[in-house]
């Protein structure tokens, strides 16, 4: 049975995919538009890391979408993307306020990213729950990741989380590390580290059909069992080089990145399916997403050193991915 058992992400499979063309009609928005709802005042790196790895990911467009006193910053560290600021020039965070003009930002993305560097003003909060909550929000979507301070405004009432993700079934994916996955679960971080497994699993349940990223040595993908339940998969790339700042917001934007442009992508012989409304379609994407940014994260630490990479050289690595797909057959 799927769901009985942990099983391995291969990253043959998602280098394969990863290197696979974009039709010959493609433009930027075939390639796909990502809608990235991140920053606030002292974390615009955040947004822009996110936003730059969409990008690099194979989206065509990527809509950055923050508070107004961000942009300036934004401006200067990702020129690619297209900057949407929300608020009066001095405003540090997003608010309640800000709920319509910023569902009206993403009411055609094809994928959207929600939490990188939000900050953990309760205002945030009640603007990311009213979002979230509204069934009419990104209609189009096929994934909403919900990342870092995303997560954080969620809370821990179990019940709320759920009600919230049911308003778009399927599409939530969550990516938290073990303290933000025992702040959801409403434990402690000791608890989710000794079972990660089963911590993986609960994270699904909250998703309403969605998919769980535990982050951490050893990433577990959680999505839905053929019987019930969650199908658990492992990570076998990446190492400490990750535990940077910046690592984890880079890995949304390279999910969001692949999901958006999943139409325009070539079928890969020997892929899972990987179009929005195939059968496990997040699912693939997902572990497609968490073993190339582990590999990048390998890469950059062959370059530069175990101890040294930085966030943005993981984006840039996921650059160099692909030039020799028969170097990695020996990790998965």
């Amino acid at each position: 049975m799927r769901n009985d058992k942990t099983e391995t992400i291969g990253i043959e499979e998602a280098v394969r995919y990863f290197r696979s063309p974009f039709r010959k009609d493609a433009s930027k928005r075939v390639r796909g538009r990502v809608a990235v709802i991140a920053g606030s005042r002292g974390m615009s790196g955040a947004a822009a890391l996110c936003a730059e790895a969409a990008m690099r990911s194979g989206a065509g467009l990527s809509y950055l979408i923050l508070p107004a006193s961000c942009l300036a910053a934004a401006e200067i560290l990702v020129p690619e993307a297209v900057k949407l600021p929300v608020g009066e020039g001095a405003r540090s965070c997003f608010t309640e306020r800000d709920i319509d003009r910023v569902a009206g930002c993403c009411s055609a993305a094809d994928a959207v990213v929600i939490g990188p560097g939000l900050g953990r003003d309760a205002r945030t909060g009640a603007f990311v729950r009213g979002l979230l909550a509204d069934p009419d929000f990104a209609p189009a979507a096929c994934v909403i990741v919900t990342d870092a301070d995303g997560l954080w405004h969620l809370g821990s009432d179990r019940e709320e989380i759920v009600k919230i993700t049911s308003a778009h079934p399927g599409k939530f994916v969550f990516t938290p590390h073990e303290g933000e996955a025992a702040r959801l679960l409403g434990t402690g971080v000791g608890e989710v580290a000794a079972e990660r497994r089963k911590s993986a699993a609960a994270l699904f349940e909250l998703t309403s059909g969605g998919v769980a990223v535990l982050k951490g040595s050893g990433t577990l993908v959680a999505a839905g069992g053929e019987s019930g339940g969650a199908c658990v998969f492992v990570n076998v790339t990446g190492n400490p080089a990750l535990a940077t700042g910046g690592s984890g917001d880079v890995l949304a934007g390279v999910i969001g990145g692949m999901a958006a442009s999943a139409p325009a992508v070539e079928a890969a012989e020997g892929c899972a399916a990987a179009r929005p409304g195939d059968c496990h379609f997040a699912e693939n994407i997902v572990k497609y997403a968490v073993a190339l940014h582990g590999l990048a994260g390998d890469l950059a630490a062959g370059k530069y050193g175990g101890r040294w990479p930085l966030a943005r050289d993981i984006i840039r690595e996921l650059g160099e991915i692909g030039k020799d797909a028969g170097q990695y057959k020996s990790l998965g």
